[in-house]
């Protein structure tokens, strides 16, 4: 007997089983917050399904990896948090999941925000399965839904659709050494409709200002999809150091995915759709060391600052809030469909005078059955280098590093993939950030250009996402990518020609 017993100590000593956790059903404020008080790691509090109105909620303790302490709803999407209220996320290993906010009304700045103050931060938390949707705020009063601090936070399978007062949706912030390289995780969210505020400050993601700018953020945005985003021509701004932007979709949103301070940004195999949508852009480039690789651009009807690939002219001894010049930059791989001008220089002024230098572009792929120009040099493009990009269009451009072809296509899905009859593509310029894989990640057997193996046959991860809580009731979007396959095969008529000439 006494060998057992010991055994059995022996057992439970390698698991994560908690004998003192403990799962407590709260009504009402008042017994959360004294339940929270105590809790413990591996302790669950639950919140009883029903209106939540004009409360503040604290999610807070010293959970343990691997025995968080889990905040949840009763059931998803049926906790209800309304009014006045907010939820502040601190300390270490807690999990929030389930909660849905709406008809707000609120006064704070921060509907979610992971810390307490300005000394009391979250570290390895995170907001799950949750949605916030069109939860207003007092009059004039700047907010943000989700505002990250700490490190190794996350937040993840959500829905942020609505926002229509003034203030970035979510943002990340590196005031303080302690936000510093913090390694965040914001993905598989749905973010939805947000409409043009008409100024700054509509942003649907921010990492980092301009003043920390210089700082090391590591946050990795991936999986997200963004959908009619329109809040202002940043979908995304970038303002923060060595930030990865990867496997998104972004469909029908008038703006773009922006690198507007801050250096070493990757970004790959993201799927950016116009959807016959104005002013829908791709990805635009100020500052230095980024790599822009297998993307893959379709539709988007925007010029200018609004491109599919854009590349910014910089400010002589700019300040941190205006244009760097872009500098090593290596964009390559990408593929351009029935899109606006890619332009190199754009923005030229009296005060933005400096044209990208030591900067690759090259291996890409463009096509257009639409008249117009494809490339646009607004500036110098001596310090650019263009090799092997392929150029399929009714308008010619005869550019050095563009060369004319005829690209053969097949469909997946009513999308286009570049046939293995294509060998003109396969003649291409490798350097060291030449990645050998394509846009599925699929190894690139034979190297050619574009963002697709010749004769691919599987769709990027990006239009198979089921983005957002999992649950139909907070979240109308979750079969958003079965909606847009049927939308382009309704285009095509099941045939690739016609989907070529209707984008």
């Amino acid at each position: 007997m006494k060998k057992l017993v010991l055994f059995f100590i022996f057992i439970l000593s390698f698991t994560n089983i908690n004998l003192h956790a403990q799962e407590v059903l709260v009504s009402n404020i008042t017994e959360y917050n004294t339940t929270i008080k105590s809790a413990k790691p591996g302790d669950i509090i639950v919140l009883k399904n029903g209106v939540w109105e004009d409360v503040e909620l604290n999610a807070y303790g010293k959970g343990e990896e691997g025995n968080p302490i889990l905040i949840k709803a009763e059931t998803p999407g049926e906790v209800i948090i309304t009014g006045n209220s907010t939820l502040n996320i601190y300390g270490e290993f807690i999990i929030v999941s389930g909660l849905w906010f709406k008809d707000g009304n609120t006064t704070y700045k921060s509907v979610v925000q992971f810390r307490k103050d300005s000394k009391i931060f979250a570290n390895n938390c995170r907001l799950t399965n949750s949605t916030i949707s069109y939860f207003n705020s007092k009059e004039n009063l700047k907010d943000h839904w989700v505002d990250i601090w700490g490190k190794n936070n996350r937040v993840d399978h959500n829905n942020f659709t609505g926002k229509i007062s003034e203030g970035t949706t979510l943002v990340v912030w590196l005031k303080g050494e302690e936000h510093v390289e913090n390694n965040h995780r914001i993905d598989n969210n749905f973010f939805g409709t947000r409409p043009d505020l008409g100024k700054n400050g509509g942003e649907t993601i921010r990492i980092g200002t301009s003043t920390n700018s210089k700082k090391s953020s590591k946050t990795l945005v991936e999986r997200n999809v963004f959908a009619n985003c329109d809040g202002e021509i940043e979908i995304i701004s970038n303002k923060s150091g060595d930030n990865i932007y990867r496997d998104n979709l972004f469909i029908g949103s008038q703006g773009a995915l922006t690198l507007r301070h801050g250096d070493n940004a990757l970004v790959e195999r993201n799927v950016f759709l116009g959807n016959g949508v104005s002013k829908t852009g791709g990805v635009r480039v100020i500052n230095s060391n980024h790599i822009i690789r297998n993307n893959f651009f379709v539709g988007l009807l925007g010029d200018g600052y609004r491109g599919p690939i854009v590349l910014m002219n910089g400010v002589l001894n700019s300040p941190l809030n205006r244009y760097e010049q872009v500098k090593n930059v290596d964009i390559q791989n990408n593929t351009i469909i029935n899109s606006g001008p890619i332009s190199f220089g754009e923005g030229k002024d009296e005060e933005k005078t400096l044209a990208p230098i030591n900067t690759n572009f090259s291996n890409n792929l463009i096509f257009n059955d639409k008249p117009g120009e494809n490339i646009l040099f607004i500036d110098d493009v001596s310090g650019i280098t263009f090799n092997n990009n392929y150029l399929d269009a009714i308008t010619p451009q005869v550019i050095n590093g563009f060369d004319a072809t005829k690209i053969s296509w097949k469909e997946i899905g009513s999308f286009p993939i570049p046939t293995a009859s294509n060998k003109d593509l396969l003649v291409v310029t490798k350097n060291s950030n030449s990645f050998e894989k394509d846009i599925n990640n699929s190894i690139r057997e034979v190297f050619n250009a574009g963002a697709f193996n010749l004769d691919a046959n599987n769709l990027p991860r990006a239009l198979k996402l089921r983005s957002g809580p999992c649950r139909p009731t907070s979240n109308p979007y979750n079969h958003l990518i079965m909606r847009v396959l049927f939308f382009f095969s309704f285009f095509c008529g099941g045939n690739c020609v016609g989907f070529l000439t209707r984008f």
